[in-house]
């Protein structure tokens, strides 16, 4: 793409969104024929000598356009996550999966229904326990997720190549590590960087309940945080926190359990987190992966949740890091 105003690019990626990839830039408008509605953009940060490092496909969106006394225009150009694609489309009449159905099959084709290819698709064996359905005005993006619940998979993703990702969750604590942080002569971080806790009220037990299938049978998991490390654990408190579901939909004992886990993961994850992290790009590091982390008196492992990548040169990324040790 021509035009695009030097230094002017950002891309902002949030583990937590809905949509958790995007991005901004402008772009001098000398009359460049683009389709708004139907082009798509690849950002890839090129370093000579290097490999190339790539940061996603985005849609685009051009909300406004600034006018000079030379008539010169700029567009203000939006980068917008492709999961807005199964987001924004819903299904029109009621679909219902069966009982027995493989669920990680039915979650694919409900995606196909976007015409969407480019999806790399990790199988399962599990099928439902008891049929779903959805109403029509469902997002096939909220059909896509109930199902990759149920299995024990993450919700869908899209990677650094642009790709549509369904993939089974993985503990934090089992992710391999992307890469290691560490202080010294060959550091890339700055030794600037902050550490928040908000520990009150911070659950250490999750107890979920799946919904009972039509012979009344049902699950039941439970998940603890007992590490002597963790600032919430139970090691640290001597009593419980509790957090409870019930009803959850779930194929088996197995993702039941995943699905378990991951909660605690997740009602935990503004225990303690790194704020501000300022470091170099880093080919293949992204949102959800985990990283090693030494600096000060600090020695930790975190999962990446947030980046803030200026696409420009010699610029750093801002990050933010969920503590996992």
């Amino acid at each position: 793409l021509t035009g695009v105003v030097q230094g002017s690019g950002r891309i902002n990626l949030n583990a937590n969104a809905t949509l958790r990839a995007g991005g901004s830039f402008e772009l001098d408008d000398d009359g460049l024929e683009i389709a708004w509605g139907r082009d798509r953009v690849r950002v890839v940060w090129e370093t000579s000598g290097a490999e190339d490092i790539p940061l996603g496909v985005y849609l685009i969106a051009a909300p406004s356009v600034a006018y000079t006394a030379t008539s010169r225009r700029t567009r203000s150009v939006a980068l917008v996550d492709k999961l807005t694609i199964p987001s924004e489309q819903a299904i029109t009449k009621t679909l219902t999966v069966p009982a027995g159905a493989n669920v990680i099959q039915a979650a694919t084709n409900a995606l196909a229904l976007t015409g969407e290819t480019g999806v790399i698709v990790t199988d399962s064996d599990r099928v439902l326990s008891a049929p779903q359905t959805w109403t029509p005005g469902t997002s096939i993006l909220a059909v896509v997720n109930d199902l990759l619940a149920i299995a024990g998979y993450w919700s869908l993703w899209t990677d650094a190549q642009g790709r549509f990702q369904i993939t089974p969750y993985v503990d934090p604590t089992s992710r391999p590590i992307a890469y290691e942080f560490a202080a010294g002569a060959t550091s890339i971080h700055k030794p600037d960087w902050t550490l928040t806790s908000e520990l009150a009220g911070v659950p250490n037990r999750v107890i979920v309940t799946s919904r009972e299938d039509e012979a009344g049978a049902y699950f039941t998991a439970t998940a603890e945080d007992t590490s002597p490390d963790s600032p919430t654990g139970y090691p640290a408190r001597g009593r419980w926190i509790d957090h409870i579901e019930e009803g959850v939909e779930t194929a088996d004992q197995a993702a039941l359990n995943a699905y378990t886990a991951r909660r605690l993961t997740e009602v935990t994850s503004q225990a303690e987190s790194f704020e501000q992290v300022k470091h170099a790009l880093i080919p293949g590091l992204w949102y959800n992966q985990a990283v090693a982390f030494q600096s000060h008196d600090v020695s930790a492992r975190a999962t990446v949740t947030t980046m803030d990548i200026p696409l420009a040169v010699g610029a750093e990324v801002t990050a933010g890091w969920r503590r996992i040790s």
